[in-house]
């Protein structure tokens, strides 16, 4: 389960990358459509192919300059190679290189690229990679633009026909181009209707972030760049009453892809709850300190959870005999996407009968995708919709009809074969996890621009409180 648990933390982190730092809203999607294979890099002069397919297909593991430090792989800490060193490529042929890159090494984490990338795209960047270390990559540092002003915005009540807030603990978060935490400020306001942090330096490579600590719940606002030319710079916070009415509670987004791994079946799950009221969501039971209870997963008998150390500062596991529960805490604000990625594993030897609780109503049609001519779904509640052909192979997308709150999918999955997946069915389940990874959070909030804040950052602004 090693190289299992490895690819779950690379999922992780490119969910993470995919769905940060771009605009856009939550949309409810009934199904989601996989990623196409891209588009060919296209590039005036021949010569430039192989770095612009480098920074287009590699980067994000191997870094921006091939020292093997890629924001995917220092997030999962997974050891890349560094291009830039002569000692990487020296002791290999072109050829062997080439074939690398063609074929993969998926003992590595690393995908093959010979369905993805023509002939001449692959002999581009192997070329280009294989040479590095004697043509290293140069980074022209942007310009900064700074100066010293005042951020302010109003602060909102967000629930209707009540009063404004009597006092609010805000913080103010300054971001780095790395999202490292620059500067930090606090106001405590009374019968607050605006605020303002004076003495910033509103930086051109600087993000900002205003949180607002209410009912103890913290509100963020949105992520927004200053130019460091205006003086100001206007950030809105909205705040919410409380209600722990599980009804205003809806499921948007149920998807689930299947394979077998070993002798478990392993059952990744996209969850999007969304709140229909104009209160923030969560009970008064008490997680710890600063959190409390929120909505509520049941999981199948027999629940092995596979990504818990990605899950563990947000969510705990209630069991009760054979029942397993994930409880979040992160509460669920009106109007923000509420997002949830589970990695399972239940005991398969072939065959096994599943069903999925839900507590709430599901208003999409659910999705189940499984291997094509690997596996046989069995219920009615669930009809094929399509059978669809990828690179990396075909896949039986099935969707079921929504669920009522408190209702389940039931369905039966067996394998069609006595024998294990081959080699190349693995990966190919492997690329479309990551590929599903990416498109189901990603097409599902738009690439919201609003960023949750971390743990230690609600526990800062919370102790400061």
């Amino acid at each position: 389960m090693t190289q299992l648990r490895m690819t779950l933390t690379i999922i992780v982190m490119i969910l993470v990358s995919a769905c940060s730092d771009l605009a856009g809203q939550p949309e409810i999607v009934a199904t989601i459509a996989l990623p196409p294979t891209p588009a060919p890099v296209e590039v005036d002069n021949p010569a430039d192919l192989g770095e612009a397919i480098y920074s287009a297909r590699c980067a994000s593991c191997h870094g921006i300059t091939g020292m093997g430090d890629g924001e995917v792989a220092l997030s999962a800490g997974v050891t890349v190679p560094d291009f830039t060193i002569a000692d990487t490529s020296v002791n290999q042929s072109i050829e062997e290189w080439t074939d690398t890159i063609r074929v993969g090494r998926i003992e590595n984490l690393m995908p093959p690229w010979e369905n993805s990338l023509s002939t001449e795209e692959i002999d581009a960047v192997a070329e280009f990679t294989y040479n590095l270390w004697q043509n290293p990559i140069e980074i022209v540092p942007e310009e900064i633009a700074s100066v010293q002003g005042t951020i302010t915005g109003q602060i909102i009540q967000g629930t209707a026909d009540e009063a404004q807030p009597e006092s609010v603990f805000m913080g103010l978060h300054v971001l780095d181009e790395n999202e490292n935490q620059v500067d930090f400020r606090t106001l405590d306001l009374v019968n607050p209707s605006e605020y303002a942090f004076e003495d910033i330096t509103l930086q051109s490579n600087y993000t900002y972030l205003v949180t607002a600590v209410y009912n103890d719940i913290v509100f963020s606002s949105e992520k927004i760049p200053a130019d460091g030319i205006s003086p100001t710079l206007d950030i809105p916070m909205t705040v919410y009453e409380i209600t722990d009415d599980p009804t205003v509670i809806a499921v948007d987004l149920m998807t689930m892809l299947l394979f077998e791994e070993g002798d478990t079946l392993v059952i990744q799950g996209f969850m999007g709850f969304t709140n229909t009221s104009d209160r923030v969501f969560r009970t008064d039971a008490r997680v710890d300190t600063f959190a409390y209870e929120s909505v509520q997963i049941p999981l199948p008998e027999d629940t092995v959870i596979l990504n818990m150390e990605q899950l563990r500062q947000r969510f705990i596991v209630q069991e009760e005999g054979d029942s397993v529960t994930l409880i979040d805490s992160r509460p669920v604000v009106p109007g923000e996407t509420h997002q949830v990625e589970l990695v399972y594993g239940l005991p398969y030897s072939g065959k096994a009968d599943i069903s999925i609780v839900s507590n709430y109503p599901v208003i999409t049609e659910p999705v189940v995708m499984i291997p094509s001519d690997s596996y046989e779904l069995t219920g009615d509640a669930l009809g094929l919709l399509e059978t669809e052909l990828f690179d990396f192979g075909s896949y039986d997308r099935y969707v079921a009809f929504p669920i009522g709150a408190g209702g389940s999918l039931n369905f039966g999955i067996n394998r069609q074969s006595e024998s294990a997946l081959p080699r190349d069915v693995i990966v190919s389940g492997i690329v479309l996890v990551i590929g599903l990874a990416m498109i189901g959070l990603g097409v599902y909030s738009l690439r919201q621009q609003k960023h949750n804040l971390s743990l230690d950052d609600v526990t800062q602004t919370q102790e400061t409180a």
